[in-house]
């Protein structure tokens, strides 16, 4: 349905569509939360119960998440999702004045803070009742609304589900063909198209994009080890660096050539990803502990930037007269209203996005503190062989103390295990349902650091 609207409304359909979902995807996410955190017994016992759930900055060698990737990565990410991505720029363009596509983005800032409490959340609900009922993470918030919420709040809920696909598919479709249309299309294939013409290419190219995305869908489907939300990211982080590069210092410095930019993605994705993620991080000492590809993204976003400046010494940019309005200036600070006093006070673009900021600053500080109780420790890969309901064995390094509160999290899907402490010996009973041989990633938290294990 979302490709159906999407082809024969266009952009307008697109937004309508979007706003309608908005609301649905947020009054069922806040439903979902509020019925998920009354059954956990309230937000204070979750974080109590699972404090190293609500951790926002983990170690700088983590082998998924690092602070130190994240926040480097995210610069590149962040540049390219919201300032060159062309479906995030599309609606801005498409906004009845500057100020209204300025202020749209900072509301869409508000609802980002909101996210966490009716999508994270949720999932760590989820993963605190029915771990041992749950093994596809992706299913998790299914699940819940099926088990929390009466019968006729569950059609409404899951239709706000659907509302997030759906808008996300819409911008795509519409995007993408977009981009195929007008700077492809026309420009490559037929100069002379007709309107009629694009706008018949411009559905044509729709319908095939979403083609070419169902199909991509059960290909992913078909590997059920994998994992929606890491994909994605994994992918977003890759894609950023070379595009963010040329988007950055190409608004920043008016001696940024096209050959140059072009050089640029061109050995960002054939050179610089595959030596970043095959040859450097893997085979270097110094990089080894930090392979991941939060860490990559920021590498391969340096290297790109640097071939972007000496591509640049050597090439011929464009003249001051294209690039009229499209170097950053300080008067992009302000809005061209501002001068008839038309947007100022409660209306100031600068206050809200004050507001904005403050608001996000203050719950990270707030999420981090309820954290700040949790340690957390990897131990070394451990190997067992193993039948159902068997109990393993973990030596430590140091005594446990009967009386000390400590959670164990093991594999890769992280199931949650509250081992028995006996001196220096813990004993837990591994869940598995077949016989065979296991290899078990053991994380402790809550404890003052047992490790390294051993069976």
């Amino acid at each position: 349905s979302a490709g159906t609207y999407t082809i024969y409304g266009g952009l307008l359909a697109a937004v309508w569509a979007d706003v309608l979902q908005f609301f649905l995807l947020m009054i069922g996410g806040i439903v979902v939360s509020v019925f998920g955190i009354h059954y956990a017994g309230g937000l204070d016992n979750l974080m109590e119960s699972m404090p190293e759930k609500f951790i926002m900055f983990y170690s700088s060698e983590h082998e998924t998440i690092p602070w130190s990737g994240v926040l480097s990565g995210l610069v590149a990410v962040g540049l390219w999702y919201n300032c060159a991505n062309q479906f995030m720029v599309q609606r801005c363009l498409g906004a009845r004045s500057e100020w209204d596509a300025r202020m749209g983005v900072i509301m869409a800032g508000f609802s980002k803070a909101i996210l966490p409490f009716i999508v994270v959340i949720p999932g760590i609900v989820a993963f605190y009742l029915f771990q041992s009922r749950i093994s596809d993470g992706d299913q998790a918030w299914p699940y819940m609304v099926q088990q929390f919420l009466p019968t006729g709040l569950i059609g409404l809920v899951l239709a706000g589900l659907a509302s997030a696909v759906m808008s996300t598919l819409s911008a795509i479709t519409n995007s993408s063909s977009t981009i195929f249309t007008l700077d492809l299309y026309r420009e490559l294939i037929r100069p002379k198209a007709t309107d009629e013409e694009l706008h018949k290419v411009g559905r044509i190219s729709a319908l095939v994009i979403i083609v070419i995305g169902i199909t991509i869908a059960l290909i992913i489907s078909a590997f059920p080890g994998v994992t929606i939300f890491v994909l994605i990211q994994t992918v977003f982080f890759y894609v950023a660096p070379p595009i963010a590069a040329c988007f950055l210092l190409g608004i920043m410095w008016k001696k940024i050539t096209p050959m140059a930019a072009t050089i640029t993605l061109l050995m960002g994705y054939v050179v610089f990803l595959p030596l970043t993620k095959f040859g450097l991080f893997p085979n270097l000492p110094i990089l080894q502990p930090y392979d991941t590809f939060t860490h990559h993204t920021f590498l391969i976003f340096v290297m790109s930037c640097i071939t972007l400046v000496v591509v640049s010494f050597f090439t011929k940019p464009k003249s001051e007269e294209e690039l009229e309005g499209v170097i950053w200036t300080k008067s992009a600070l302000s809005v061209g209203e501002d001068a008839t006093g038309q947007y100022g006070g409660w209306k100031s673009i600068k206050l809200w996005w004050f507001l904005m900021v403050a608001t996000i600053a203050g719950l990270y500080l707030w999420m981090n503190s309820k954290s700040n109780a949790s340690t957390w420790y990897e131990a070394e890969d451990l190997e067992f062989s193993a039948t159902p309901d068997c109990e393993i064995k973990i030596q430590t390094r140091k005594e446990i103390a009967p009386e000390e509160k400590f959670n164990l999290w093991t594999g890769t899907g992280q199931v949650l295990i509250q081992p028995k402490a006996n001196g220096q010996e813990m004993t837990f009973t591994i869940p598995v349902n077949e016989p065979g041989n296991y290899r078990i990633d053991a994380l402790v938290t809550i404890a003052p650091g047992y490790g390294s294990f051993s069976t």
